[in-house]
């Protein structure tokens, strides 16, 4: 994070993802204050959290849910990212 001037959060629409969300920026929470009892400058910029494997059929309420908490954090970015079915299936 000492060479980054801007951070961008990825997660999915699931309780994984906003668990992951909370740990990152906990983590450049944590990072900002050391910086700063450094004595060092903290540009580090939160430019927001984009949530990627959104099925594009209905959604779960549990994936509703989770999208909700995402946007509650005043950080989430549109567009959602679709699940292509194509990425497993090259994978395989």
């Amino acid at each position: 994070m000492n060479a980054a001037d801007t951070v961008v959060y990825a997660a999915t629409a699931t309780s994984d993802g906003i668990d992951g969300v909370d740990g990152a920026r906990r983590t450049v929470a944590q990072f900002r204050r050391h910086r700063q009892q450094l004595g060092a400058p903290d540009t580090l910029t939160e430019a927001g959290i984009v949530v990627g494997g959104v099925k594009e059929t209905i959604m779960s309420r549990a994936a509703v849910a989770s999208l909700e908490e995402l946007r509650a954090t005043g950080l989430f970015l549109e567009p959602l990212i679709p699940d292509r079915a194509i990425v497993q299936e090259v994978r395989i």
